[in-house]
């Protein structure tokens, strides 16, 4: 009966504090110093996450397989930032080993990690029957096992210290399934799961108060990672800007926020999908038109 009651008192703080957040300013963490790494940080949302970390005057470690637009972005950040180290790194996530050696080499040239932004990731678009076997593993190897390798490489030393942010990028494709986009969805589902699930351990080893998580799930952003979009109400579903999507982004990891849906409206959809009929789900869904269409083969 005791835990019982130490339960609802803790849940009752738990509820009024969230209430007064709502009023409350958040105040923002400074980061300005601080090391922030970032994987597909060559172009799109990731080029735009290190130009915004960088107007916060954080040192940045960019991470793309595509070595040419990487340094492009190193070079663009230096030019408006001379003052900040910025290191870039090409480097296949994939492989826990040169994740490794990826690890090693950030503390050498750089220092320990503060903040590690999970963000790379790969698409198909296709229909599931059509999807190779390789490349469904290569869809789940970028975006899942690479996430699970940085956070097993760089996460050691933040709980050592006792502070440190991770911040992975999922996506609505997270949470709720799309068409064509079967091994997509599964992996960004995945990557919830898994940072939910990092959640609870971390809190559990009463290191939560010092290591943060952010998990991000972002709508269709204009990347060029998807050929073809479709949206019947534009004004309420937009196709998304990556600039603005990684100014919030930002905006999050500064408030550390654990979880955050871009636009918000996606999340209400989400929560409205677990109380409908999957055939009211379907009929909701085709009447909204919002998604992708299959990509066409080059």
């Amino acid at each position: 009966a005791l835990l019982f009651l130490t339960l609802v008192y803790k849940v009752f703080l738990a509820y009024l504090d969230a209430i007064v957040s709502i009023f409350k300013p958040v105040a923002r963490k400074n980061i300005k110093g601080q090391n922030v790494l970032i994987t597909g940080s060559g172009h799109g949302l990731g080029r735009e996450m290190a130009l915004r970390f960088a107007s916060e005057g954080a040192n940045l470690v960019l991470v793309d397989i595509n070595q040419a637009n990487n340094e492009e972005v190193r070079a663009e950040i230096l030019k408006e930032h001379p003052e900040l180290k910025v290191v870039a790194y090409s480097v296949d996530i994939r492989n826990e080993p040169d994740v490794e050696q990826l690890a090693k080499r950030c503390l050498a040239d750089l220092g320990e990690i503060d903040v590690l932004v999970n963000n790379a990731g790969i698409v198909q678009c296709k229909p599931f029957m059509e999807l190779a076997p390789q490349l469904i593993e290569r869809t789940l190897q970028v975006n899942v096992l690479a996430h699970m390798w940085t956070i097993k490489h760089f996460l050691a030393p933040m709980m050592k210290k006792g502070r440190g942010h991770i911040v992975a990028i999922s996506s609505i494709a997270g949470l709720i399934g799309g068409k064509y986009l079967t091994d997509y969805c599964a992996s960004k589902f995945a990557v919830v799961g898994l940072m939910e699930s990092l959640e609870r351990e971390i809190h559990d080893q009463g290191a939560n108060k010092g290591i943060h998580l952010t998990t991000i799930c972002p709508s269709c952003m204009s990347t060029g990672m998807f050929q073809t979009f479709t949206s019947r109400f534009a004004w309420l579903l937009p196709i998304l800007n990556a600039k603005q999507v990684a100014n919030l982004i930002v905006d999050a990891v500064l408030e550390n926020e654990t979880f955050a849906a871009i636009p918000s409206i996606t999340l209400f959809f989400h929560r409205l999908s677990y109380l409908l009929p999957v055939k009211v789900n379907l009929l909701v869904q085709d009447y909204l038109n919002y998604g992708v269409k299959p990509h066409k083969t080059q």
